[in-house]
């Protein structure tokens, strides 16, 4: 009866050590600012290098493909007035693709370049992973972010060695598997997060619009193709000639983009409907979207204002005593 009587405050619970100073300013310089762009300037840095290298590889692709010594390449470009022979030299003959150019800028990325970026910032998130799932626990490795996190470091590191060691092929996938590291930020900006919760909340309206959708799709891509099979324009006959091909063409009208318009009388006539119905059903999703980011931003603005004290001036400045 006596060990019944004990109340929970007598009962010893093992609780959590109490932070420490420094992990505490750790959390708190994750939440600022500042931590969000360096996050995704490391980010969409190390893609928009991977985004070069490949660039690069194509290129020297092109120009050489059958490059596998030092020995002078020798390449025939014959137009129908001349002929130009170009001599090129292979200066790296176990990795021959060694610059590339993306948006009219030229930006030399080879092999040992590549390496050594996706080596630094696998390093540098392989140790936000780590403190992260100290911090958090071994639930942490589970979780979305967790699972990002992880993506982010481990499949760079390995083929981040692999390129400086034994020579990787550079079109290996574990090289792309950098493209990843753009959901990183997601833990700051909570894009998807919002993006999920809209579409919980308007998903019977969804559900409904997709499945009109994809009868109208089937319906309007069958008649097109009965249309247009016997099109004397070449493009029409070649983009329906099939119901299969139709739905991969139909899928741009549903939307609003006609690239082909030399249809029939009766296609004219069905692209009527399509243009004055579908286009709006499917612009549906949207308007929901748009409306339900909109409701969040205000609700955001209001508790924002909600939490700020707003004094009258006179009331703030009544006399200590009356009389």
């Amino acid at each position: 009866h006596a060990a019944r009587s004990r109340t929970s405050s007598e009962i010893s619970v093992p609780r959590r050590p109490a932070p420490s100073g420094f992990v505490q300013m750790l959390r708190e310089f994750d939440k600022q600012p500042v931590m969000c762009m360096l996050v995704s300037f490391l980010s969409y840095g190390s893609v928009f290098v991977y985004f070069y290298f490949t660039v690069g590889m194509f290129e020297m692709a092109c120009v050489r493909p059958t490059a596998t010594s030092e020995d002078d390449i020798t390449t025939t470009i014959t137009t129908t007035s001349t002929t130009t022979t170009t001599a090129l030299t292979n200066t790296a003959p176990t990795a021959p693709y060694i610059e590339g150019s993306l948006c009219w800028i030229n930006f030399t990325v080879g092999r040992v370049k590549f390496g050594l970026s996706e080596l630094l910032v696998s390093l540098i998130f392989a140790v936000d992973w780590a403190w992260r799932l100290i911090d958090e626990g071994l639930g942490y490795a589970v979780t979305p972010l967790g699972i990002i996190d992880l993506f982010s470091w481990l499949p760079g590191l390995i083929s981040a060695m692999a390129l400086l060691t034994v020579g990787l092929s550079p079109t290996n996938w574990l090289c792309a598997f950098c493209v990843i590291r753009v959901l990183k930020p997601e833990r700051y900006v909570e894009g998807f997060r919002e993006l999920f919760a809209i579409l919980m909340e308007h998903q019977a309206v969804l559900k409904a619009t997709a499945l009109i959708t994809f009868l109208i799709w089937l319906s309007f891509s069958t008649m097109l193709y009965y249309s247009e099979r016997e099109n004397p324009d070449g493009d029409m006959k070649d983009n329906y000639n099939s119901v299969p091909r139709a739905l991969w063409a139909e899928i741009i009208n549903l939307h609003g983009e006609w690239p082909w318009p030399d249809y029939t009388a009766i296609g004219k006539c069905l692209g009527t409907f399509i243009a004055l119905f579908s286009t709006g059903i499917c612009m549906v999703p949207i308007v929901i979207f748009a409306d339900g980011y909109q409701e969040r931003l205000q609700d955001a603005n209001e508790t924002e204002e909600d939490s700020q004290e707003l004094v009258h001036w006179q009331t703030d400045h009544l006399p200590g005593e009356h009389g």
